[in-house]
């Protein structure tokens, strides 16, 4: 029994839900996609609901590679010891981006009181093993949610514990956080307990407790760019990247940080104090100083180079000359370069 996320991406929130309500225990389940907050709260209601998760006699995990099939079906043919079934998980093994038949044929006739969990972020639909566990298990994509969801989900943890939240501040909490639901959730937690006496979370109690992550790493990787830091600066784009960031959306960032170096740059040549630009910009006066610190490191004409490239790229996005991801790669490696050329 399959279940296809992509039609609607926020009811893989409730399938474990909805399987769990209807008391269907299937032989095999499928829990994968990029959306790992989801997969692991899932995973661990479906593993509550089939078995004691600390039964280690009957709940065994299989974590990464390696993994001897031969012996995983030895132990899915022992009865369970003194409980209604035996579970085995795979986690993060990769058995579903490759060729097993040996597991395949073994799913055509397993044991009655074995289930199987796979839980994966990456597989292969075509593969022989997703097909037979799509056809006879139950297989849930967890896809990144969008923001009429997330605000949705925020909305209930709010109602959860009795505080409500505006959606200006909601949208402004995800600016800084991204979509990732594991990320959003740390700091829903921190802002709950910081307001425990009041009924409303507000935009102050964000700002004050939840750091601007997005804004903080942007300007780490502006910085190892512009101090030729290839290496450093790749690895600040990966990391946004793990955060589920589009790579659209740190383009942007990349852009309008360089923007702002040129607005601040300006602002200093004519006379303006930091306290003064950092007013002018709303910006803070730490912020200030460390943009016109990093500026150091270019002359004006490779700013606004930095800035035209960074620009033509979102052009050439946009118009679908490049995938995003490879663009924004390429952009970052340009600038960071030792030998850069200008554009003409």
């Amino acid at each position: 029994m399959a279940f296809k996320s992509e039609k609607n991406p926020s009811d893989c929130i409730y399938v474990i839900d909805r399987a769990i309500k209807e008391d269907v225990v299937h032989p095999c389940y499928l829990l994968y996609g990029t959306e790992g907050y989801l997969r692991k709260q899932n995973y661990q209601k479906l593993l509550a609901y089939l078995i004691d998760p600390k039964d280690t006699m009957n709940c065994t995990i299989y974590q990464g590679g390696g993994v001897e099939i031969e012996k995983v079906i030895d132990l899915a043919e022992t009865l369970p010891f003194f409980a209604k079934r035996r579970v085995i998980v795979f986690k993060d093994t990769g058995l579903l981006k490759q060729s097993n038949d040996l597991l395949s044929d073994y799913l055509n006739d397993q044991a009655p009181d074995t289930v199987f969990i796979f839980l994966e972020e990456e597989i292969d639909k075509r593969s022989r093993l997703f097909k037979q566990v799509e056809r006879d298990g139950l297989a849930v994509e967890y896809v990144q949610q969008q923001e009429k969801i997330l605000f949705a989900w925020i909305n209930a943890r709010m109602k959860s514990v009795q505080k409500v939240m505006m959606d200006s501040v909601k949208g402004y909490l995800l600016d800084l956080t991204g979509e990732n639901m594991e990320l959003i959730d740390k700091e829903l937690e921190k802002l709950i307990a910081y307001a425990w006496d009041r009924n409303e979370i507000t935009l102050q109690d964000v700002k004050r407790l939840c750091p601007n992550q997005l804004e903080d790493q942007i300007f780490e990787m502006v910085k190892a760019i512009s101090e030729k830091k290839q290496e450093q600066a790749l690895k600040y784009y990966y990391e946004l990247l793990g955060l589920k960031i589009a790579p659209i959306k740190i383009l942007a960032l990349i852009n309008r940080q360089f923007q702002q170096i040129l607005h601040l740059r300006d602002s200093k040549k004519k006379g303006l104090s930091e306290s003064t630009i950092a007013s002018n910009w709303g910006m803070r006066d730490f912020i200030v100083r460390n943009i016109l610190s990093q500026s150091r490191n270019y002359d004006l004409s490779q700013v606004r180079w930095a800035f035209e490239l960074g620009v033509q790229t979102d052009q050439d996005i946009k118009e679908g000359r490049i995938t995003d991801q490879l663009a924004v790669e390429l952009l970052i490696i340009q600038l960071s370069s030792d030998k850069q050329e200008k554009m003409a």
